[in-house]
């Protein structure tokens, strides 16, 4: 193939793995992973190549990896599962991301929060999504609200406010949002690790566009990156390495 400057290293698709209300170990390939595999069939007999990847993006998971696998992917992108973003029922990965936003103002009987990271897979019309609201957690687990739905503009969340006393200007709001897509988003992402033993440590600040930042919140680049996260792993699991 004689195209200057551009290497062909193989092929991608999305989605390439789908449920259908049945359990997640049952979901199975959509037609495009198989035009996929097609695809790159037909470029190394025609152009001589080898060795193509096939990349496979959504709903790659330890529920679907064996199945993708089987029906030759040798990439997939995991980023739900990682980030504990995934919502479908019989995952092993539990959902483990929210969105701490504010509360900003009050209007026409609506509480105002920050939006910018509100960002959703499904139309917040199709899902209730609720967020806990207050200053305190022992005060937030008792208060909630539910986002009204204003399509998928991010300005802010407007809320229906909870029984009882009105949220503060100034109140913290933690939402669950299923399947939040970061790079949708206007906010800092921050992974946080020591969560289930009660001690909390941010283990690395990124922006939407998932570059690590420093304590400036200037980008620090990848390879320092790359660093961070394999002492992070061989830290916490020894037994493992990252490449």
């Amino acid at each position: 193939m004689d195209l200057p400057g551009i290497r062909l290293a193989g092929l991608t698709t999305h989605p390439a793995i789908a449920y259908s209300g049945e359990p997640a170990a049952d979901a199975q390939p959509v037609d495009g992973l198989f035009t996929m595999i097609r695809a790159k069939d037909l470029l190394e007999s025609a152009f001589a190549l080898e060795g193509l990847r096939v990349n496979c993006a959504a709903n790659c998971n330890t529920r679907t990896f064996a199945t993708l696998a089987e029906h030759g992917a040798t990439d997939m992108e995991p980023g739900g599962a990682i980030a504990g973003s995934t919502f479908f029922p019989g995952l092993l990965e539990l959902p483990a991301q929210v969105y701490v936003s504010e509360v900003m103002h009050e209007w026409d009987g609506h509480v105002y929060t920050l939006g910018g990271g509100l960002s959703f897979l499904f139309a917040p019309d199709d899902r209730p999504t609720q967020c806990l609201v207050g200053t305190r957690l022992d005060e937030a687990r008792g208060r909630v609200m539910e986002l009204v739905g204003r399509g998928v503009i991010d300005h802010f969340g407007v809320n229906a406010p909870p029984p009882g006393q009105r949220p503060r200007v100034g109140d913290t709001a933690v939402y669950a949002v299923e399947g939040p897509q970061i790079y949708d988003t206007r906010c800092y992402v921050a992974a946080v690790s020591g969560i289930a033993d009660g001690e909390p440590v941010i283990a690395g600040l990124f922006d939407c566009a998932a570059n690590e930042l420093d304590e400036r919140f200037q980008p620090v680049g990848i390879d320092e990156t790359r660093r961070r996260v394999a002492a992070l792993v061989a830290e916490r699991y020894p037994s493992r390495s990252i490449a």
